[in-house]
This record gives structure tokens, C-alpha cells and sequence, in this order.
């Protein structure tokens, strides 16, 4: 039978989603059911290229055919009230007579399904005058759009300033190659945009409509003010740029090749402090610019420069920057980067190239450019100019002939040295086919490099596949006696190459026969005893790191066994997670030999990576608090050694749930200097005393921070500690405790205030069990706040939360909030999509009317529920069994989850009841009811009433319990279950009642229902 046909409709769409777009239409042609699926599929791709393709006689019929597709599926989207989640339109712009009355249409439709992702194309190739298409207005009033891209033919006018702007949710914005009757149009379009992330503004045009014969101009400036949220932007072919944006992370500048490049820079790059990522191109730089460079941006992790001609040399010092990319002509390249991972050259092949550090992960791959009658000097030196030589054995060299191979440039000068090694040579060109050029040609590349591997790609050359041939029967000796009897048995620098790999790739309309035959000649009969080797451990260390990283902790140990060279790989693995309760388990006496060989264990480790100069990505350390007197000062070595070998991640765990005196964990000064360290997890029996305050703190790249059940001496250090952790966006601080050194017996007192500042980058954050507290994030996200049930919960809750506006979720527990207070909540936060009340114990009914809300989790003891809020696609209750539940809307995803809590006493009427307080009925086909007894289930209270009524149908009954081993009891609840309700589906739970299993098998073997365990 067909099941996926029977799934639901937004499951069905999720799958749709994660297909080719060309396969995802395919399945409308299945049957009616997936038919109407396609048609209620919330995602439209148009492209006029692949559906209508070239043109021809027929291109109106064709035209004619999309347009009436399009209407339709825009039309059944709005009969069955459906967002648009995605719009996407690419034509040709030639189109725009006949179509720009049905673009409008479509973009009112869109607009009024509340559309999500537009992208509307019209990119225009041809050289000659095609109609511009004026964007309606409608489009920049969706509250809904979360991205919109425009690219080409597309107008924005003068009235454009006097029209509302309601984009409040926009996080993408794209604007290529636009028309604009005014630059300030740009402008005035992205201030109306306040939670703009990602902006792309590329060669946008002036143009003056009364005259559109005119030549169009450049837009030539661009100023932006109050972009607090941006992260990414591109600017490409604007001569003075200046953004606000002090949480800028991702730039692409490219001043571009038709203005004078001898002009200096007009950007406010100085400004942009935190960032991560730099890409120039085409853009006036000097040496001098380029040597501050980093002092300025000091996180700064991937620098690109790409015709950047007014440099001749450079000069890279950064121990943050992980890649570099060049493409420029140069005569000089000096890098000091020990955590540089990946190197790309694309340049001059004369210049030198000089690493005073490099990573041992370091990937350099070069592509110098040189003519090619410099024959074999233009390749060797280039690779004899880059010092040290260690550096070679990560290089990668393309070699790619644009104006083809010639014999006569082949020839080879007598050399003495041996050719350099260099870990692989791809090749993007071959000779024509001419074999004896093949052999000219291969022994000129062997005497310019002796690599590892050689890789052939096909893109460019169909050539290549007779020379890759070639080329392997070669090197596998096949054609040795050809070799000789062509250079008269002179000994070539070839004949020293002992392993030769070569890989392929084929494009995807490649016919199979030749990959075929090729797979077969790599499988020769002389090496068919290395298939059986295992050639995972071949892999260099770094990949084997990565497998290791993706597999649970213990299989992730027990490779350790398997060799000396998996050991090494172990011993070598930056990530460390210890957990006494895992490795040592429950108290022994031989505790104290179980720990001395974890002592030697972790150290062991540690040094491992200090030899080698390998940074140590994770250090999660996790024990039991009463082992600290004999480890405290194993504590304080291990944590010196992680902080030199540049930790990134550091989790330290003396979480203590024993009610007796335990010693504490002075944790060392030295953490706090870690500048690589981006997340910092505290738990436990740790302390923090007054020496703190005079300490340097360099946490200067720290984006995650848990403080949780601490110990410590003033409340101010934990201010102290995180106004110190400028690119934070994530914190927690649980349950934290002021204590006296000098009488620790004294009985501890929680933080009861907490004043945070300047906290920009602050996206989420978790506070529970402090009584006030003073947050200054304007970019807040996500917010946890629990009061805590060990204070007063009348009193009014003292949390600034009225500043937060952008909050998308917000989470309270333990809180004195009120009805009042819930009612003005949505008109607060605009863009609340997840709201959970946990022990709210003051309110006695919530009302809830918010169109953007998401996501619902109520568990409180209530009377009254209501909610109107159209988009709500999860509600989760747990509360009083008498609580009447009313939705004004909802939406047909709604995925709602009750546990009512009830005394088993009520019987009949305290299940039922509850099923019939849900309004109106058609929300309970997505109702999953979840029905536990903490105290057991007799049978003198499932006495059935008798009642006129059918029991209502719910999507799902879920059984966290079970009566007693008795089968006369199993009958006995089962009917009084299915007298309170009629389920689609029940689902049987064991996690906590091991009597279930017998009562799931009794009750199968009489129904037949679907069962989850």
C-alpha cells in the first residue's frame, strides 16, 4: 500500500520541501491526492528558462500556460487559508509587456497570504532597451517577510518616500542591479527594516524616468543608520559607503572596476570592531592599511583580497585568522598565522611566498599565473619560492593552459636538485590528442613537482579523458618501454614516484562507460590485496579527528584499542570529556587507585596535545565534589594546561547533591585569560572570591557563559565577570550563592540582584532564582526567568522586561505575574512566537490574541484558557482537569498536547469532562491526551454513568501507567478509557511503569491500535 499518501498534509509539504524542485512537481502527476498536494504545496520556484525554455513561435501559448499555472496554485493557497511560505520568480525581463499585469497580481496575492521568502528576478543580459517592471507597494507591507530579494529590471520611484514600510520582520534583504529615480530610495528602504541580519546592495542605478534613453548612473553613496542587528553585508560598485552597524560580523566590499581605483577607500571600516570575516575586492589598500589591519579587528578569521593592485607585497600577523584568500598580482607574501587552516593563492608566479608559523591542518592551494613559454621555470620556481619547505606537503597546484600546449615549450634544463614534493597536482587542461605530447607534457609537470596525488577534473577539457588514461598506464609502469624507447632510456625525476593516486570527477551528464573503464584500470590486478587494507587509518589525523567528533563518547574511546596509530589518533583528539560517574562509577575501595589512573590518564592526554602544539578544542570535566581534596590540585594543573594549549570550550562540573560538608573548588585565575575561549560552563562546588575583582579578564571572544550554583563571596563578581564578555549571546545564571570564606558553615544566601550593561550581543538568556534583575540587551531573543519557590511570589515581579522588544521567546516560572500583565504582553513583544507560564500560580485564567505567536506551553492550575492566535502550532497543557479551553482561531497544524491533572476519584467526569470543556470540537482531531495515575487505579472508581452522548474523538490517547498485574482490572479501565474518549491512536509508555507490558499485550490481542513503546 501507498503510506505516504496518508500522511499528513504539512509532513507531506516537509518532504516536497527536501526534493529537487523538478522531482517535487513530478509527484503532482502521482494521483489526485498528490496532485492537490502539489497544489496546496506552500513553496512556488518559477524560472521562464526551465519551464518555457528558448524561444520560440509558440512562446505566448507558453506564456499563456504559466501564467494559468501560477494563478491556480496562488489561488488554492488562499481558498485554504495557507501561507506562502516561499515565492520565487525569475524571467527574462523581455517578458515584462505581456507580463507585468500578472506580476502584479502575483505579488498582491503573495502579499495577502502573508508570503515569507520573496525573490523576484528579472536580470537582464541582452544589450538592447527591455521594458523596466514597477514593483507594487503592496509588497513592502508584509509584516510576514522574513527575506526579499530583487534583482534587475525592477523600478522603485519617487513616491516610493510617501509610501508606509511595514518590513518589522525582515532579517534578509537583497537589492541587485535595481533602478531608482532617487538614491535615498535605498536608503529610506533599509531604516524601515529593524531586524535586518543580512543586507546585499550590488551595482544598483539612478535613472530618470521622463528620459529612460538616458545613460544610467551608478549609485554612487549609500548611508545607513540604526542597523543594530546586522551581521552580513555585501556592497559592491559604491564609491562612499557608511554603515551603523556595530554588531557587523560578515563583510564584501568591492569598490569596482569602473570607477578610479586610485581614489582612497570611503568606507567606515574602522568602525565595524567585531569582525569576522573581511572580503575586498577591487578596492584602493595600501601596505601600510593592510598592516594595521588587525590590531583594529582583533576577531578577525577570514581575510579576502582580490584585485587589490596597489599592493605589491603583504604582510599577514594574526594568530585569530583561520583563512586567507589572494588573488592579486604580488611580488612578496609574509605570514605569521598559526591557526591559518586554509591558504588560497591566486597570483603572479614570480612571488615568494613565506610562513613564519603555520597550522599543521593548514590546506594551501595555489593557482599562480604565468605564461606558458616560461616553460618550467614559471612552475618549479613558484614552488621553490615558498619557504619553509614543510609548508609543500599541504599544497595543492592547479595547472591550467588557457591558449593551449605547444611542443616547443616543453623543454627541460639540466637540474640538480630532486623536484620538491607537494601533497597533489590538479590538473584543469591537457595537450591535444597527441600521444607523443602527452609524454612531453607529463615529463615536464614531474620535473617541475614530485606530488602525492593527481587529480584530473573534466569541466573545461573533454580532452582529458584519453590523456587521464594516459597518464595512469603510465605511471602504472604499462608504458614503460614506450618511455624509454621515446627519450632513449634516459632516467626521468618520474621514475622515483613509488605511490601515485589519481582521483576523478565527472560532471552529471557524463555517460557512465568511461568512468567504468576507469574505475576498472584502479583496481589492477597487482593491487588487489590493498583493497582489503584499512584505509580509514591512512586518512590524515585532522578527518580522523572529525570522524571521531561525530561518534559517542565511548566508541570514540574504544578506537584507542584498535592499533598504535589509533592510539596516537586518540591520545591527539582535542576533545576531552571526563566523567568520574562514567569512568570510575560508584564508590569502591579502591577509589583512590581508580583516580590516580584518571590522573594519569587526562594528564597524559594534555601533554599529548602540548607536544604536538594542538589546540585544545573541548575540556569538559565532570566530578563528584568530595573527591576534591584529593584532586583540587590535578584541578589546577589541568585547567593551566588547557588555558595554554588555547581552549575553545571549557565545561568544569562539581555539581554537589549530597546533603553533607564537601569542600569547595577555588577555580584558577588563569581561565579567565583565555582569549580563544568562545563558551565557559561553571557548575557546582565552585568559587569565586574577592581577589576577582583586581584580576584581568581577557574572556574577549566568549559567546556562551553558565554561572550554576556557584559560590560566591560578593554578589558583584558574577556583574563583574560577565561586563567583561563583550561578544556574549548566550548566558545563564542559576541559582547562584553568596557565602563567607571565613565561615563556611554560615548558612549560604542566593544572589538576590543581578545588573547587567552593554551586553549588545545578547540573544538568549537564562536567570533563574534571583529576585531582581536588570538586563541591558536590546537585541535579546530568548528569555528564561524563574523566580524561584524559595521567595515570596506575591511580590511584583522586577525584571526590566518591557525593554526587550524583540523577544521571540520568553519563558516564566515560579513568576507573581498577572492577568493584566499577560493581557498587554503581545502588544509589548510584536514578535513573540514561543511563550510558556510555568507555576504561575497568581493567574486564574490567561487570555492569549497574537497572530505571530507559535508556539503555546502552559502548566499552571487554571479555569479559563483563550486563544485567538491564527499561526499556533503547538499548545502543551498541564494543569487542572476543570479548565475550560477556548480557541477563537487556530491553525490546521496545531499539534495540541493536554495532561490534565486529575484525582482518580472523579472518575468518568474528570476525563471526559475535560475532552467536552475544549472549544470548538474541531480542535480535538489534534488533540493528544496524556493520561498518568501516580497513585494507582482501583476499580471502585471506573463506575460508568450512563450517557446519551458518543465519547469524543481525540488524534491520540497516550498511557504513562497501568492497573495492577489483574486482567479483570485491565477491562475495567479500558472501558471507562474509551467511555471518556475515542482515539485515533493509543500509544503505550514504559519509561516509568514496567507493568505496562503486560497490559499493552492483553489489550492488543482484543484491538487492534497503533503502538508506540
Amino acid at each position: 500500500m501507498d503510506r505516504i499518501s496518508a500522511l499528513p498534509k504539512h509532513i507531506l509539504h516537509d518532504i516536497l520541501a527536501r526534493l529537487p524542485e523538478k522531482d517535487a512537481a513530478m509527484t503532482s502527476v502521482l494521483s489526485n491526492e498528490w496532485r492537490d498536494t502539489w497544489y496546496s504545496f506552500p513553496i512556488l520556484s518559477i524560472c521562464d528558462r526551465i519551464i518555457i525554455g528558448s524561444y520560440s513561435p509558440q512562446i505566448i501559448s507558453k506564456l499563456d500556460k504559466l501564467i494559468g499555472y501560477v494563478t491556480r496554485r496562488l489561488l488554492k493557497l488562499r481558498e485554504q487559508s495557507l501561507t506562502t511560505k516561499v515565492f520565487k520568480l525569475d524571467m527574462r525581463p523581455e517578458h515584462n509587456n505581456y507580463m507585468s499585469h500578472h506580476f502584479d497580481l502575483w505579488m498582491n496575492m503573495v502579499s495577502e497570504n502573508r508570503v515569507e521568502v520573496l525573490e523576484l528576478c528579472l536580470l537582464y543580459f541582452a544589450p538592447y532597451l527591455v521594458r523596466q517592471y514597477d514593483l507594487p507597494r503592496c509588497v513592502f507591507e508584509v509584516r510576514s517577510l522574513t527575506k526579499l530579494v530583487l534583482k534587475g529590471k525592477i523600478t522603485l520611484n519617487q513616491s516610493f518616500f510617501n509610501h508606509s514600510i511595514k518590513l518589522f520582520s525582515l532579517r534578509t534583504l537583497c537589492l541587485r542591479e535595481l533602478l531608482v529615480e532617487d538614491k535615498g530610495i535605498i536608503e529610506h528602504l533599509i531604516s524601515h527594516c529593524p531586524l535586518l541580519e543580512d543586507l546585499t546592495v550590488y551595482c544598483c542605478l539612478v535613472y530618470n524616468r521622463k528620459n529612460p534613453f538616458e545613460n544610467e548612473k551608478f549609485v554612487e553613496s549609500l548611508f545607513l543608520h540604526g542597523l543594530q542587528k546586522l551581521k552580513e553585508a555585501e556592497i559592491q560598485g559604491i564609491k562612499e559607503v557608511y554603515i551603523d552597524a556595530p554588531n557587523l560580523e560578515n563583510l564584501c566590499y568591492a569598490y569596482g572596476p569602473f570607477y578610479n581605483l586610485e581614489v582612497p577607500l570611503k568606507l567606515n571600516l574602522d568602525s565595524f570592531t567585531r569582525l569576522r570575516c573581511l572580503r575586498l575586492r577591487n578596492s584602493s589598500i595600501t601596505e601600510k592599511w593592510l598592516l594595521d589591519l588587525f590590531h583594529k579587528f582583533p576577531f578577525l578569521e577570514h581575510l579576502e583580497l582580490c584585485s587589490c593592485n596597489m599592493l605589491e607585497r603583504i604582510n599577514i600577523s594574526s594568530a585569530q585568522l583561520m583563512i586567507l584568500e589572494v588573488n592579486s598580482d604580488l611580488k612578496e607574501v609574509n605570514i605569521d598565522a598559526p591557526n591559518l587552516l586554509s591558504f588560497d593563492y591566486c597570483g603572479d608566479h614570480r612571488a615568494i611566498i613565506s610562513f613564519l608559523t603555520s597550522s599543521d591542518h593548514l590546506v594551501f592551494n595555489a593557482s599562480p599565473v604565468h605564461e606558458f613559454r616560461h616553460g618550467y621555470y614559471s612552475l618549479r620556481e613558484f614552488i621553490q619560492n615558498i619557504k619553509p619547505q614543510k609548508v609543500l606537503a599541504s599544497l595543492s597546484l592547479s595547472v591550467y593552459h588557457s591558449n593551449g600546449i605547444e611542443q616547443n615549450c616543453l623543454s627541460i634544463q639540466q637540474v640538480s636538485s630532486i623536484p620538491p614534493s607537494i601533497k597533489c597536482l590538479e590538473l584543469d587542461s591537457s595537450p591535444n590528442e597527441d600521444e607523443d605530447l602527452y609524454f612531453h607534457y607529463m615529463n615536464w609537470l614531474l620535473s617541475c613537482c614530485c606530488p602525492k596525488t593527481i587529480s584530473f577534473f573534466f569541466q573545461y577539457d573533454y580532452g582529458m579523458k584519453p590523456f587521464t588514461v594516459f597518464v595512469y598506464e603510465l605511471l602504472m609502469g604499462r608504458k614503460k618501454q614506450e618511455w624509454f624507447d621515446h627519450f632513449g632510456g634516459t632516467k626521468c625525476w618520474w621514475h622515483d614516484l613509488k605511490i601515485v593516486k589519481v582521483t576523478y570527477s565527472f560532471n552529471v551528464d557524463e555517460k557512465l562507460d568511461f568512468k567504468n573503464a576507469v574505475n576498472a584500470i584502479l583496481l589492477s590486478t597487482d593491487d588487489r590485496e590493498s583493497v582489503k587494507m584499512d584505509r580509514i587509518s591512512a586518512l590524515p589525523k585532522h578527518i580522523l579527528h572529525d570522524i571521531l567528533a561525530r561518534l559517542p563518547e565511548k566508541d570514540a574511546a574504544m578506537t584507542s584499542v584498535l592499533s598504535n596509530e589509533w592510539r596516537d589518533t586518540w591520545y591527539s583528539f582535542p576533545i576531552l570529556s571526563i566523567c568520574d560517574r562514567i569512568i570510575i562509577g560508584s564508590y569502591s575501595p579502591q577509589i583512590i587507585s581508580k583516580l590516580d589512573k584518571l590522573i594519569g590518564y587526562v594528564t597524559r592526554r594534555l601533554l599529548k596535545l602540548r607536544e604536538q602544539s594542538l589546540t585544545t578544542k573541548v575540556f569538559k570535566l565532570d566530578m563528584r565534589p568530595e573527591h576534591n581534596n584529593y584532586m583540587s590540585h590535578h584541578f589546577d594543573l589541568w585547567m593551566n594546561m588547557v588555558s595554554e594549549n588555547r581552549v575553545e570550550v571549557l565545561e568544569l562540573c562539581l555539581l554537589y547533591f549530597a546533603p553533607y560538608l564537601v569542600r569547595q573548588y577555588d577555580l584558577p585565575r588563569c581561565v579567565f585569560e583565555v582569549r580563544s575561549l568562545t563558551k565557559l560552563v561553571l557548575k557546582g562546588k565552585i568559587t569565586l572570591n574577592q581577589s576577582f575583582f583586581n584580576h584581568s579578564i581577557k574572556l574577549f571572544s566568549l559567546r556562551t557563559l553558565c554561572l550554576r550554583e556557584l559560590l560566591v563571596e560578593d554578589k558583584g563578581i558574577i556583574e563583574h565577570l560577565i561586563s567583561h564578555c563583550p561578544l556574549l549571546e548566550d548566558l545563564t545564571v542559576y541559582c547562584c550563592l553568596v557565602y563567607n570564606r571565613k565561615n563556611p558553615f554560615e548558612n549560604e544566601k542566593f544572589v538576590e540582584s543581578l545588573f547587567l550593561h552593554g551586553l549588545q550581543k545578547l540573544k538568549e538568556a537564562e536567570i533563574q532564582g534571583i529576585k531582581e534583575v536588570y538586563i541591558d540587551a536590546p537585541n535579546l531573543e530568548n528569555l528564561c526567568y524563574a523566580y524561584g519557590p524559595f521567595y515570596n511570589l506575591e511580590v511584583p515581579l522586577k525584571l526590566n522586561l518591557d525593554s526587550f522588544t524583540r523577544l521571540r521567546c520568553l519563558r516564566l516560572r515560579n513568576s507573581s505575574i498577572t492577568e493584566k500583565w499577560l493581557l498587554d504582553l503581545f502588544h509589548k513583544f510584536p514578535f513573540l512566537e514561543h511563550l510558556e507560564l510555568c507555576s504561575c500560580n497568581m493567574l486564574e485564567r490567561i487570555n492569549i490574541s497574537s497572530a505571530q505567536l507559535m508556539i503555546l506551553e502552559v502548566n499552571s492550575d487554571l479555569k479559563e484558557v483563550n486563544i485567538d492566535a491564527p499561526n499556533l502550532l503547538s499548545f502543551d497543557y498541564c494543569g487542572d482537569h476543570r479548565a475550560i479551553i477556548s480557541f477563537l482561531t487556530s491553525s490546521d497544524h496545531l499539534v495540541f498536547n493536554a495532561s490534565p491533572v486529575h484525582e482518580f476519584r472523579h472518575g468518568y467526569y474528570s476525563l471526559r469532562e475535560f475532552i467536552q470543556n475544549i472549544k470548538p470540537q474541531k480542535v480535538l482531531a489534534s488533540l493528544s491526551l496524556s493520561v498518568y495515575h501516580s497513585n494507582g487505579i482501583e476499580q471502585n472508581c471506573l463506575s460508568i454513568q450512563q450517557v446519551s452522548s458518543i465519547p469524543p474523538s481525540i488524534k491520540c490517547l497516550e498511557l504513562d501507567s497501568s492497573p495492577n498485574e489483574d486482567e479483570d482490572l485491565y477491562f475495567h479501565y479500558m472501558n471507562w478509557l474509551l467511555s471518556c474518549c475515542c482515539p485515533k491512536t493509543i500509544s503505550f509508555f514504559f519509561q516509568y511503569d514496567y507493568g505496562m507490558k503486560p497490559f499493552t499485550v492483553n489489550w492488543f490481542a482484543i484491538n487492534v491500535f497503533t503502538i508506540f513503546s
